[in-house]
């Protein structure tokens, strides 16, 4: 974990810190309430308990929801933090320039806060779930492995008996395992793909007639990349810069904060959150390898065991 807090907290009045970011490529500093989430992946955003800057990839960024996306200050040497604790107030300096960055405003503060700093920019811990592809909803045109673990197109369906649970119309599958409330993450490797879908969707979801699209009021959450494009699948569609040789998404589900979260793996970056989500049912990790297009995308999507060791 590269997150780390100071051994002093702070409950009241104001207090003042500062640090060198010289000749770094990505960081993360600011304050964080003591009973913030250590454990599982989250959104890093005030109402999770963090008011931070961060840096990566000649980017700078206060962590709002949505985040704030600020000016690039030339050879940003040493930032200074204020807070005024009873006032709500996180500010943040360029100390060498004596110019005023970014103030976060209005902030409710009702417990301890300790200084937070991540050398190494916004890379998360996870706790993960041991999740397996349910043979009895996969589309018969799909080829599962016997330990549930991996799929793709196999571009012949096979006779198989129907089922409430099965897909019909769409090269889908779900997991054996459910979530009803709670945080859960998952990885799948999508190295060498030329198109999949995968996210998480509501037990009720349709799964035998053609409905226009898969989108949230349906009851699916995916991120998905087709045709060189990556895309979450809202209404109308989140269009994302596409990541070069994307080759492990994770995926990051607060049942309970209505979110659903996309990371780059390799890369320990996010790609996209989707807020607000309206969950009221069992939610199923969610799977499409897409169509084996001639071979060129026979590859199949893989449950990957998760590294919780970096």
């Amino acid at each position: 974990m590269v997150n780390v807090l100071t051994r002093q907290s702070f409950s009241s009045g104001r207090f003042y810190f500062e640090v060198q970011v010289k000749d770094k490529t990505r960081w993360r500093l600011g304050v964080t309430r003591e009973s913030v989430n250590r454990k599982y992946v989250i959104t890093f955003t005030p109402e999770n308990g963090f008011w931070f800057l961060h840096f990566e990839e000649d980017e700078l960024v206060f962590n709002g929801n949505p985040a704030v996306r600020l000016p690039v200050r030339a050879e940003l040497q040493k930032v200074g933090v204020f807070v005024d604790y009873d006032a709500g107030l996180v500010s943040f300096y360029d100390v060498e320039a004596r110019a005023h960055i970014y103030s976060a405003t209005g902030c409710t503060f009702s417990e301890p806060l300790y200084p937070i700093l991540n050398p190494e920019g916004p890379a998360v811990e996870v706790e993960v779930v041991e999740v397996t592809l349910d043979h009895d909803t996969a589309d018969p045109q799909l080829i599962l492995s016997d330990d549930g673990k991996q799929v793709h197109d196999g571009g012949v369906g096979k006779k198989l008996t129907d089922n409430p649970k099965r897909f019909t119309q769409y090269l889908d599958v779900l997991t054996r395992q459910s979530f009803s409330s709670g945080r859960f993450y998952f990885e799948v490797q999508v190295k060498d793909k030329t198109s999949w879908g995968l996210g998480v969707a509501r037990e009720s979801v349709n799964r035998k007639y053609l409905i226009k699209t898969h989108t949230p009021e349906n009851g699916i959450w995916i991120l998905y990349f087709l045709k060189d494009e990556l895309g979450f699948n809202d209404n109308p569609v989140v269009r994302l810069p596409v990541r070069a040789e994307l080759q492990k998404v994770g995926v990051f589900v607060d049942y309970d904060a209505g979110l659903v979260s996309f990371y780059d793996v390799e890369a320990r970056a996010h790609i996209y959150s989707a807020t607000g989500c309206t969950f009221s049912e069992p939610l199923y990790p969610f799977l499409s390898p897409g169509l084996h297009d001639g071979g060129r995308n026979s590859t199949p999507l893989i449950i990957s065991p998760v590294n919780q060791t970096d």
